[in-house]
C-alpha cells in the first residue's frame, strides 16, 4: 500500500485543482472513499452506503430508483482522466475507479509517463481534438434536447406543482445559451400544456432524440426537483437526477437551479466540464 501521509497530499492537491475545487459532489465523493481506503475500510464502500454518507440520502433511498451515486461515479472518473491528462500529469501515484466499483484503487503513476511520454498524450489530444473539430464543424448535432414539465407528460399528475413550467423555460434558456446541446425552442414546447401527450410524440412532433422531463414536488420547507433525460423512442432512460431549492419563484432562484441542472445534464452527455 502506497504511503497514507503521501496519498493524502496527493488527493488534496487533486481537490485544490480547477476541476474540483468548485465540484463539491465530486469533492466529497473523491474525499470519503480514499479515507476509507486509507483506513482499511474499502469493503464498506457500497453504493447504498455513499447515499447516505455522501449525498444525504435519506432512508428510502433505493438505489435501484435513484442513480445518483453511478452519476457522480461517471463523473469522477471523467475529471480524474482530465486532471491527470493536465496539472496532474507528474503525480507520483494515480487514483483510479474501475468500472462497476466504488472503491479507489491507488497506484504509482506508471513509470513511462515521463516528459516524453507527456508530450505524446499532449499530442495525442491535440490530434484527436482537431479530427473532431475537422469532421463535424459543418455537420448538424445528432442529439437534440426537448425540455417539458413532466406534469404534460404524466397520465396522473397528482402532487407536481406548476413550478416546473418557469423553471423548464429557464432550463432551455440556459442550455440554449451555453451551446453545447442543441434544444428545442420554449415557443415549440408550450403547445404541449394542453395536449398532454407522451415522451414518444413530444419526440416525433419536435424532431428531438432526447427529452428531459422536469418534476417539481413541495416538500416544505423546500422544493425538490426531478430531472430525467429518456430517449422516448427506446425508453431508455439516460440520466435522472434531484435538485433542491428554498424558492422557486424568483428570477435569481431559478436562474441559479436551471444553471445547475444544465451544467449536470452537459456532464450526463459527455459535453460539460
Amino acid at each position: 500500500m502506497s504511503d497514507p501521509a503521501a496519498v493524502r497530499a496527493h488527493l488534496n492537491r487533486i481537490l485544490s485543482s480547477p476541476g474540483f475545487a468548485n465540484a463539491e459532489r465530486l469533492r466529497r465523493f473523491l474525499s470519503f472513499t480514499v479515507n476509507a481506503h486509507l483506513n482499511g475500510e474499502a469493503g464498506q464502500i457500497k453504493e447504498l452506503v455513499l447515499g447516505h454518507e455522501v449525498f444525504d440520502r435519506d432512508a428510502s433511498y433505493d438505489p435501484r430508483l435513484d442513480p445518483i451515486v453511478r452519476v457522480e461515479a461517471r463523473r469522477l472518473r471523467q475529471r480524474l482522466a482530465e486532471y491527470y491528462a493536465g496539472p496532474g500529469a507528474a503525480e507520483p501515484f494515480r487514483i483510479d475507479f474501475p468500472k462497476g466499483a466504488y472503491a479507489p484503487v491507488i497506484a504509482p503513476m506508471p513509470k513511462n509517463t515521463t516528459s516524453h511520454g507527456r508530450l505524446l498524450l499532449a499530442v495525442t489530444l491535440i490530434a484527436v481534438a482537431f479530427a473532431a473539430w475537422y469532421f463535424t464543424r459543418t455537420s448538424v448535432p445528432a442529439n437534440t434536447l426537448a425540455i417539458v414539465p413532466a406534469r404534460w407528460t404524466f397520465v396522473d399528475p397528482a402532487g407536481l406543482h406548476p413550478a416546473d413550467e418557469a423553471l423548464c423555460e429557464a432550463i432551455t434558456a440556459q442550455v440554449a445559451n451555453r451551446g453545447r446541446v442543441p434544444v428545442v425552442g420554449w415557443p415549440s414546447i408550450l403547445p404541449f400544456r394542453q395536449r398532454h401527450k407522451q415522451s414518444p410524440d413530444v419526440a416525433k412532433d419536435t424532431g428531438a432524440s432526447m427529452v428531459l422531463a422536469i418534476a417539481v414536488r413541495e416538500t416544505a420547507p423546500r422544493f425538490r426537483v426531478t430531472a430525467f433525460l429518456v430517449e422516448p423512442f427506446t425508453g431508455r432512460k439516460r440520466w435522472a437526477e434531484d435538485f433542491y431549492s428554498q424558492d422557486l419563484q424568483s428570477p435569481d432562484s431559478l436562474r441559479a437551479l436551471a444553471q445547475t441542472i444544465a451544467h449536470d445534464l452537459e456532464i450526463a452527455l459527455g459535453t460539460g466540464n
